[in-house]
């Protein structure tokens, strides 16, 4: 009888053991369950935190590409206002000096027209940079020295210079060159 007993108590402490045991395990469980549950808040809090921090980047990359395409714009157009301002200027310095050709070869036509007399044809005016080259043709060498002498009296021309003459034999007609230098109001 003695030995009964002993098998209940040895059954109680299998139990209470196997109890703990369960016990145990759950709490350990528990622990793993609770570890995990905070490993992976932290992670979804880590998560969040740089989500947040992109969406911040994201709005600030907006921002400054609109500064950059402001600054782009604004830049455009100052080039874009430089370049007609120096195509201004251009144009303006062209139309100045059309003009100042243009008054030149009136003149040039206007006074050769009038020191043009009868036997004396003028076939090619050239003025550049205030030189007049006279290219034409005379039916005599008297016809040739009036004109010489009007252009030696002429206000608005120098002498001419680098006189080039050539007579056709057949015809007696003579071809010439000459150069002269435009001049304002000589006296």
């Amino acid at each position: 009888m003695n030995s009964q007993p002993e098998i209940q108590i040895n059954l109680i402490n299998y139990k209470l053991e196997q109890k703990i045991s369960r016990q145990t395990m759950l709490l350990e469980w528990g622990i793993y369950l609770l570890a995990g549950l905070l490993v992976i808040g932290g992670i979804f809090l880590y998560n969040q935190a740089l989500e947040k921090k992109i969406e911040a980047l994201n709005q600030e990359n907006k921002v400054l590409q609109a500064e950059l395409k402001q600054t782009t714009v604004e830049t455009s157009a100052m080039q874009t206002t430089q370049k007609i301002s120096a195509a201004v200027k251009t144009r303006s310095l062209l139309v100045n000096s059309l003009l100042k050709l243009q008054k030149d070869y009136v003149l040039v036509f206007d006074e050769l027209g009038q020191l043009n007399g009868s036997g004396i044809l003028i076939s090619n005016i050239d003025v550049q940079n205030d030189t007049v080259n006279v290219k034409g043709y005379a039916s005599s060498h008297r016809n040739l020295i009036n004109l010489l002498q009007s252009l030696r009296g002429s206000e608005y021309f120098s002498d001419p210079a680098n006189l080039q003459l050539s007579t056709n034999k057949d015809t007696g007609e003579i071809s010439f060159n000459m150069q002269m230098s435009l001049e304002e109001g000589k006296e």
